[in-house]
């Protein structure tokens, strides 16, 4: 590959649940005159599937049980919160908080592997209030379908991606813990550099998909609603 172009497919309304994702993008894609070749790749945001899969839970129909009142004494964090995180957590790797601050922060193992802060249990950025959001029950599944749905219309292989600003968890100066996006990061020229074992390196990688995620993240707004179609060079 000698060039990449990502562009930002216009048209996509405000999703809800229920919504059929892939009739929604086909047809952003055909009015905007972007329809799919073999080779592409199509990144959605996160947030589009947890609305279309149902996956922002009122508050008022969660009842905390004693673990997440308990963290939630300790944490000065609304139990029921906590009750989500709990539930789509495998394991609670830390909890905190900091002197003199409103609330705290858990670090959490989800059950799909990986640790981040309350489990990615989110609050922005969807019309509902007093709930939270919620990661797809099996990302792999929600992006399959996806992918064999325009497969079906355009008859054509494309890469779907489920992406999100998700990074190391990291205390900004309010104490808080935070995601950090997509980082702009250097490519050291390792190339031909000795290792302490095994064959010298041909080629070095580093920072590259934190490169091509910030050229992706660069391309929309925050609130554009927007997914994201990358188009290979030749």
């Amino acid at each position: 590959m000698s060039s990449m172009t990502i562009t930002a497919i216009p048209g996509i309304p405000d999703i809800h649940q229920g919504d059929d994702l892939a009739a929604i993008i086909g047809d952003a894609l055909i009015a905007s005159g972007n329809e799919p070749q073999d080779g592409d790749i199509l990144c959605i945001a996160q947030k589009v599937f947890s609305k279309a899969e149902g996956c922002i839970i009122p508050l008022a129909s969660v009842t905390p049980g004693p673990e997440a009142i308990r963290y939630g004494e300790e944490l000065g964090k609304d139990p029921r919160k906590v009750e989500v995180v709990l539930s789509q957590s495998a394991e609670v790797v830390k909890a905190f908080r900091h002197p003199g601050k409103d609330s705290g922060t858990m670090i959490c193992r989800h059950h799909l592997g990986f640790i981040s802060a309350n489990a990615a249990v989110d609050e922005s950025n969807f019309e509902e209030e007093e709930a939270v959001m919620t990661l797809p029950d099996d990302p792999d599944r929600s992006v399959r379908g996806i992918q064999e749905a325009l497969l079906a219309r355009f008859h054509c292989h494309i890469g779907v991606v489920m992406t999100d600003t998700f990074g190391p968890p990291m205390a900004d100066r309010a104490g808080q813990c935070r995601h950090r996006p997509f980082r702009r990061a250097r490519n050291h020229p390792r190339t031909g550099q000795s290792r302490c074992m095994g064959p010298p390196a041909h080629r070095d990688r580093s920072g590259l998909c934190r490169r091509i995620g910030s050229r992706v993240w660069s391309c929309r707004q925050k609130g554009g609603q927007d997914p994201r179609r990358s188009f290979p060079g030749p």
